[in-house]
């Protein structure tokens, strides 16, 4: 695994997993430069499991932290 504020270049998405309700997530993947979901609004914030996908919908990472300063990401990326 590694950490990294820089965007691995395979990472073209993220997908929202933020509860909206009926035991359902959003489940929408949003392009890896929008900080918000396209879908239910949620603002990357740090609080939530967020995956980092590819191309081909494999996931490939999950971001680590935000930090509450800065907005600046750090992702982790490896064999998920």
């Amino acid at each position: 695994m590694r950490l990294t504020t820089t965007i691995d270049p395979n990472h073209k998405y993220w997908d929202c997993q933020k509860p909206i309700g009926g035991g359902e997530n959003c489940n929408t993947a949003n392009d890896v430069n929008e900080k918000e979901c396209r879908l239910c609004g949620y603002k990357i914030d740090g609080s939530m499991r967020i995956m980092a996908v590819d191309d081909n919908k494999k996931i490939i990472g999950e971001l680590h932290s935000v930090d509450p300063q800065t907005g600046e990401m750090t992702w982790e990326y490896g064999d998920f």
